[in-house]
């Protein structure tokens, strides 16, 4: 692998994902973009703006990481193959997400369905609220505005507690240890 200019390669580097991208690394520069991207998104989309606090994280991981890889020598490229960051077949959260996949799309899309559902119904009905009840419109349409965040605060709280208890394995893995009683 030829090495790339480090001009070049700071300068791309100054878009998460570009500079991987430049130096051959396609799938991690794809991944880091990705990310990049969906956390703008979601954060736009779903009006938290808290969520966008994790884009210099994903910047600063990305420009540094593509500085390292301008770094390596002809052994660790080779030691260190091109591979998505997240997801990537054969890897514990690819069989994770797989083996939960029908059953987290599925609650994804009810979920989902039943957002836009409301939202649909939600104008034809604060039409007539406001007709009568102004206070009570105030009050519903300020609760509908924040649904989506309160969504992600909700699934931030399950993901720390999940994270807290360590998992299923972790616990069977506690499990089978033994305390020495000297």
């Amino acid at each position: 692998m030829k090495r790339k200019s480090g001009f070049w390669t700071v300068l791309f580097s100054l878009f998460p994902g570009a500079g991987q991208m430049y130096q051959g690394y396609m799938k991690r520069g794809v991944s880091l973009m990705g990310l990049f991207w969906a956390v703008l998104l979601v954060a736009a989309l779903l009006n938290v703006p808290e969520l966008s606090l994790a884009l210099p994280v994903v910047f600063c991981y990305a420009f540094f990481d593509s500085l390292n890889i301008r770094s390596y020598t002809f052994e660790e490229a080779q030691a260190n193959p091109d591979t998505f960051l997240f997801f990537e077949p054969g890897s514990g959260i690819a069989n994770k997400l797989q083996r939960i996949q029908g059953k987290g799309l599925g609650i994804a899309l009810v979920a989902l369905g039943g957002y836009l559902l409301m939202r649909n119904c939600y104008s034809m009905v604060m039409g007539w609220l406001w007709r009568y009840s102004e206070w009570a419109y105030r009050l519903i349409d300020s609760f509908m505005e924040r649904i989506p965040a309160l969504a992600v605060g909700v699934v931030i709280i399950l993901l720390g507690i999940h994270l807290i208890r360590g998992g299923k394995k972790a616990r069977e893995s506690l499990d089978d240890v033994t305390t020495y009683r000297g």
